[in-house]
């Protein structure tokens, strides 16, 4: 349903403090979800068997190393993690130097330090050396990192190529963009792209609801145009 429509400046002003504090909540709320899917569609795409490829050249010592680095991770130790990560992206072959930049960036990304981890993700991206669509995955996720705190008109250029209809990434990157179009204040074509993902039957699920409530918080019905 739409908003009622009102000419007072001060209920307008109310009313759109409202509507960025439940896009705020939205966001944190679903933030994680959305790394998370984008993860979880290596194994979906195409692209997998590139990336097992990759491992498949990698050496035995490698491996270790980055069991080892796994292990630091899961027993607290981020730092240290960091630094196993790091040299063996610097060291290791191809396959494990790939996955070691993103497990380094992964964890600086949840310790709060996401320029850090933008930087690595936009060197994977920059990297014509790795197939395109881990420097794909590494655009979104780097991404993800400058939310809140890049220039959304930049984000969106960045997006821009991810989000065609042959991408195995295009839904995150349309999800991706429909908000940083809100946030630089482009309503219609936030509405737009929230409105075409939540009515696409071939869209992720979790795309698709996450849509729909941005609908909600944008005042109109996730079924309208």
């Amino acid at each position: 349903m739409a908003d009622t429509p009102t000419d007072d400046p001060l209920l307008k002003e109310i009313d759109e403090e409202l509507r960025q504090e439940k896009y705020i909540e939205l966001w944190r709320k679903y933030g994680t979800f959305i790394i998370a899917g984008v993860v979880a569609l290596i194994a979906s795409v195409g692209g997998y068997q590139a990336w097992h490829s990759y491992m498949e050249e990698s050496r035995q010592t490698a491996g270790e190393q980055f069991e080892r680095a796994t292990k630091l991770v899961q027993s607290g130790k981020r730092d240290n993690a960091v630094t196993a990560f790091a040299k063996l992206a610097e060291e290791g072959p191809s396959g494990y130097a790939l996955l070691a930049k993103f497990e380094q960036a992964a964890i600086l990304g949840r310790e709060g330090n996401k320029t850090s981890a933008a930087a690595i993700y936009r060197t994977i991206a920059n990297d014509d050396s790795y197939n395109v669509t881990y420097r794909d995955l590494a655009t979104l996720l780097g991404t993800l990192q400058e939310m809140e705190s890049s220039d959304p008109v930049v984000l969106i250029q960045r997006l821009a190529p991810l989000t065609g209809a042959d991408n195995p990434w295009r839904y995150t990157a349309r999800e991706l963009t429909g908000i940083l179009a809100y946030r630089k204040g482009d309503v219609d074509q936030a509405r737009s792209l929230f409105t075409a993902l939540s009515n696409d039957n071939l869209a992720p699920a979790g795309v698709r609801e996450r849509s729909a409530a941005m609908m909600g918080i944008l005042g109109t019905s996730a079924r309208e145009g």
